[in-house]
């Protein structure tokens, strides 16, 4: 591991992770098949997995806050300069593992993509193909399972569109 790195106590990287520089890893998080690059900073207490064909990949200089748990298994990229508040639940893939129910409800997997500075609020969950255009917003305790435009903000369970972020102001 690099020098200029900062790691917090507890914190398990499995051998398929790949550190950027200047990553910060808070108390007890758990990586495996991540690609974090350059700057990230990872709240404590937080998950987060790919899997060796699709690895999630965070973004440089992205904030992901305490608490949060990402389930990457069909593919999560976060582009640069994202901001993850606490408590957010990212899964690429949902339905039930074992059981009688799971003759009626087939697994859904799909990609999820965040884009270059967007912002998800507090305690949000998305769902698989939810996606996210560039500098979008979700608002916190939200649950998003569409396609969120560039500079849209959504909010909502499930979310829908609130408004567009006026840039002219």
């Amino acid at each position: 591991m690099a020098s200029d790195m900062i790691i917090g106590h507890g914190v398990d990287i499995d051998d398929s992770v790949k550190l950027g520089k200047g990553v910060v890893l808070r108390d007890y998080v758990n990586l495996k098949y991540c690609i974090v690059e350059d700057g990230v900073k990872i709240g404590r207490n937080t998950f987060i997995f790919g899997t060796k064909d699709n690895p999630v990949r965070i973004g440089k200089d992205s904030y992901i806050s305490p608490n949060c748990y990402f389930n990457g298994a069909a593919g999560l990229v976060l582009e640069n300069e994202v901001v993850v508040a606490a408590g957010v639940m990212i899964f690429t893939d949902s339905g039930p593992n074992v059981g009688p129910l799971r003759k009626y409800y087939k697994t859904v997997a799909k990609q999820i993509s965040i884009g270059r500075g967007c912002w998800i609020g507090a305690g949000s969950v998305l769902l698989p193909g939810a996606n996210m255009a560039p500098e979008a917003v979700l608002a916190a305790n939200s649950t998003l399972k569409a396609e969120v435009g560039f500079h849209q903000v959504y909010g909502g369970n499930l979310a829908k569109l609130i408004k567009e972020i006026d840039v002219q102001k």
